[in-house]
């Protein structure tokens, strides 16, 4: 662990760019379920609404982590920013 008041390294923006990347791409399962659970719905008479049901909860708490993955890495990236590791160009 570091001190608290010393800077960030460049390995800890990368592993913030790394979770950033990882969880735009859990983003897209949600994404894909929203669309598909979109045009299951307003069909009538889909049989499908019933079974798909769970696996959209699955989607969805993925698309979930995903975002606190993005939120977590932004919060990351601004922590160091602020502490001038970022201002070095």
């Amino acid at each position: 662990m570091s001190d608290p008041g010393e800077a960030p390294s460049a390995a800890s923006r990368v592993l913030s760019a790394v979770m950033l990347l990882f969880g735009i791409i859990l983003v897209l399962p949600g994404l894909c379920a929203g669309y598909f659970a979109v045009i299951v719905i307003f069909s009538p008479g889909n049989p499908y609404l019933s079974g798909l049901g769970p696996l959209w909860v699955i989607c969805f708490a993925i698309a979930a982590a995903g975002i606190a993955l993005i939120v977590w890495g932004l919060r990351r990236l601004q922590r160091a920013s602020s502490m001038g590791i970022m201002r070095d160009r």
